[in-house]
């Protein structure tokens, strides 16, 4: 099996050396060369052909963003954003640019080599020509004045390739959108809060961090603070439940759906979207059984297929829509109370 060929851009020489080592560690993967800004990795790309690029935002000559947004639209590649934490909420920007993963720098360690090894393997394989395009900002869809009907909860469950579909799908929501909306994202804690950041300045409903024993309102989106799960303890209140030492995946997508489905019953809706683990999957099948409505992400437009293709299989998936119809589905849900 050929190696998946890896291009490594970062202005600082010893990040470069990290990334080039920890990759070049696995059997399956190959450093192909290395570039020191944007300018430098165009040229490469195009000379080398890489399967994946790795990028840094903040360089000399020719930043990430940049480089992002002409790579996508001259040879589109899958690219990775290898970020620190202070740049992080830039760091989101370039998936709006066509990035489709942002991680931090403190994640290259020899403890988390293997599951950024895995990540890069997985993003390889995504065939960005029909996956992955540059967005420009799209206006969102219109929605007249809410005429007053019985509230719904929309819960989404998502993992690699989240924030990027998260962003495709909230940016079209209006500011007046009548419905609380519940995020169970798998992330890396210390990038919650600059994703929530990020989000917040790119769309027009609001974003937060969701605190113990809130009222939801409609028109907001709300994310699990870093370690702890998302659930409502009743038909309007949010309880955070602490992280357990044996559970893989923090937020927990199954909690979510599962506290959603018990206590808005036939007025929810959960959608699952791209991710690598079988996360949400119950969750989804007992939301069904408490009569909600269940929308999986297709598999043209899901970075990663895993937890929707896993979900449609469960047979208690409603409809499969690509990330575009589902924005619309949700306004016009909104506006009909039903969609057919």
């Amino acid at each position: 099996m050929a190696k998946i060929k890896v291009l490594v851009v970062d202005d600082n020489a010893f990040d470069r050396d990290i990334i080039a080592k920890i990759l070049s560690n696995d059997r399956d993967i190959h450093v192909i060369g290395t570039a020191q800004n944007g300018r430098q990795a165009l040229e490469k790309v195009l000379a080398l052909k890489p399967d994946l690029v790795t990028m840094d935002i903040c360089m000399p000559e020719m930043g990430g963003l940049e480089a992002i947004e002409r790579i996508m639209a001259q040879t589109p590649v899958p690219i990775l954003v290898i970020s620190s934490i202070q740049k992080s909420v830039i760091g989101y920007n370039a998936i709006a640019k066509g990035a489709m993963e942002v991680i931090p720098k403190t994640a290259l360690t020899s403890k988390n080599a293997e599951r950024v090894i895995q990540q890069i393997k997985m993003l390889a394989k995504v065939k960005t020509i029909s996956h992955i395009r540059a967005n420009r900002s799209k206006p969102s869809i219109p929605l007249p004045p809410f005429p007053g009907k019985e509230r719904k909860v929309i819960a989404i469950a998502a993992s690699t390739g989240g924030p990027r579909a998260l962003y495709n799908i909230l940016s079209t929501l209006p500011k007046n959108y009548p419905f609380p909306i519940m995020v169970a994202q798998h992330i890396d804690p210390d990038f919650i809060s600059k994703m929530i950041n990020w989000l917040d300045t790119v769309v027009k409903i609001k974003i937060k961090t969701a605190e113990q024993n809130e009222q939801i309102q409609g028109g907001t989106a709300y994310f699990a603070s870093p370690g702890k799960h998302l659930t409502l303890a009743d038909y309007n209140s949010i309880r955070l439940v602490d992280k357990d030492s044996k559970q893989i995946y923090i937020p927990s997508c199954n909690m979510l759906m599962e506290s959603v489905g018990d206590h808005i019953g036939i007025n929810s809706v959960g959608i699952i979207l791209t991710g690598m683990s079988d996360d949400g999957v119950t969750g989804m099948e007992k939301l069904k059984q408490c009569g909600g409505i269940t929308i999986a992400q297709d598999e043209s437009s899901a970075l990663i297929f895993g937890m929707p293709k896993l979900a449609i299989e469960s047979g208690c998936i409603d409809r499969v829509l690509p990330l575009d119809q589902i924005s619309r589905w949700l306004v016009n849900f909104a506006k009909n109370g039903v969609v057919q």
